[in-house]
């Protein structure tokens, strides 16, 4: 169960654990963890980057599924038997710092 890294023009590495429910910046030129997160609990999910068309300002977002690690279907099906119920889940938007935004 791994989830991938995505790296911002600000030379930031930023994963989201599986393993560990944490999300993390870590420095991409000397492997230094900068700032790290708690997340309710493991997202198997690659960070997105999003750059506001606006005010220019970076955005990391981070989802994690209900449950954690795989996204878990429910067994139980609906009232009108035809699809599976889905749990909920969690997003997660940070601002990156201006001096780090990705131009």
């Amino acid at each position: 169960y791994t989830a991938g890294s995505m790296v911002t023009g600000g030379g930031l590495i930023f994963n989201a654990g599986v393993t560990d429910s944490k999300v993390r910046a870590i420095d991409v030129l000397n492997g230094q963890e900068l700032w790290t997160d708690e997340l309710p609990a493991a997202s198997t999910a690659t960070p997105m980057s999003y750059v506001s068309p606006k005010s220019g300002r970076q955005y990391v977002i981070v989802t994690v599924p209900e449950g954690g690690g795989i996204l878990q279907l429910e067994t139980q099906v609906n009232e009108g038997g035809e699809e599976p119920e889905v749990g909920g889940g969690w997003v997660y938007a940070y601002a990156l710092p201006e001096s780090v935004n990705a131009p």
